[in-house]
């Protein structure tokens, strides 16, 4: 589904249920690298605020009957970039929403500044240890990593993070969610989020 709206929780912990009666910015963006859980967390955050989910990659998919890594080779990268800030756009007239980024969204087409501009960003950021566990145990295809040797993986993904880290670093905050469960993550997150 490309739009998934979560139903506010009611029951649980009781400091989740006082987080729940706070005031949130109504436009939440997820950054980060591949394999950082953007859409993971995107998910469940929508869920705990009863917003609804966008996730951009899926939506993308959705609409375009194509997965992301199939796109990639029968079209190329630069193609993709231009559709994915398009998808991005359509979130600018969105409330109560979470948006969870591709890897490379931010990086590419003003998207960052879009970003910035249209709600409140987060940078989820992993270790260097613990993204190689998820991405060599990850299931995904990735079109940036697709049919790279092992030996090769870990040069090309560090060079590729250190070109993306100065953008995602502009992210209203950064997250080190290194080690932490999902429940954890939220936890973490929720406090960032309160309307000022």
């Amino acid at each position: 589904m490309q739009l998934q709206t979560g139903g506010r929780k009611t029951a649980g912990r009781n400091s989740r249920s006082l987080e729940n009666s706070r005031q949130y910015v109504p436009k939440v963006f997820l950054i980060g690298f591949m394999g950082s859980g953007k859409s993971a967390t995107g998910l469940r955050l929508a869920r705990e605020l009863g917003y609804t989910h966008y996730d951009t990659d899926a939506v993308f998919e959705e609409t375009h009957r194509f997965t992301i890594p199939s796109f990639f080779e029968t079209f190329g990268e630069e193609a993709f970039r231009r559709i994915e800030h398009n998808v991005l756009m359509k979130t600018a007239s969105m409330d109560q929403v979470v948006v969870s980024t591709g890897g490379g969204t931010p990086c590419f087409h003003d998207n960052m500044a879009f970003i910035l501009k249209h709600g409140r960003s987060v940078y989820l950021r992993l270790d260097w240890e613990h993204l190689m566990k998820r991405l060599l145990q990850s299931r995904k295809p990735r079109p940036l990593i697709r049919n790279t040797a092992k030996h090769e993986l870990e040069q090309n993904l560090e060079a590729l993070l250190k070109s993306r880290e100065s953008v995602y670093r502009q992210a209203n905050h950064t997250l080190d969610i290194s080690g932490l469960t999902l429940t954890g993550v939220i936890d973490r997150l929720l406090p960032l989020l309160v309307a000022v």
